[in-house]
């Protein structure tokens, strides 16, 4: 029987560390497309503590593509694109929603979602940039949002030594 290393078959990326990003628009590191092999990119986003001021709040994550690995230019920016995403429900149920096509615009997570996992599933072919990561936005009302990311893919050459994603 053959045995898969996931080291080495599968690369994950962490994107984002585990941060209270409060009511701030916040954008991962860029992962590189021409490193991902067959398949699709997935962001796995996992939230803690997610707190309103009303039933309103809400966490939108969108997917934005670019031709450069800089998030301080836009220049090269082509926005927000689509993506396919599931979210899990609370730690310990062991139950994942439905997967459901994210617009550009993005997918809300609301408030009452604590200790949840988005997982957002982009596929290089819809990116017609070079780069893409994963934008957390908290709406004015979240007052606290504990979240952190990695990404996953598997990688254009597998090896021991994974292979820089930027």
């Amino acid at each position: 029987m053959a045995k898969l290393n996931m080291a080495e078959e599968i690369q994950v990326v962490p994107v984002l560390t585990v941060a209270d990003i409060v009511a701030t628009a916040t954008p991962t590191r860029y992962i590189n497309l021409s490193k991902v092999g067959m398949g699709q990119l997935e962001f796995e986003i996992n939230f803690g503590a997610i707190a309103s001021t009303d039933s309103t709040g809400e966490v939108v994550v969108t997917i934005e593509a670019n031709d450069v690995n800089d998030t301080s230019t836009t220049d090269n920016n082509e926005g927000t694109i689509t993506f396919n995403y599931r979210l899990s429900s609370a730690v310990g149920t062991d139950s994942m929603g439905a997967l459901t096509a994210g617009a550009a615009a993005g997918a809300g997570v609301i408030n009452t979602a604590d200790n949840t996992t988005l997982l957002v599933y982009v596929d290089p072919a819809v990116a017609a940039k070079k780069y893409v990561r994963a934008v957390i936005t908290p709406t004015a009302e979240i007052t606290s949002t504990l979240v952190n990311a990695v990404a996953r893919f598997i990688p254009r050459k597998a090896q021991a030594s994974a292979l820089s994603s930027s």
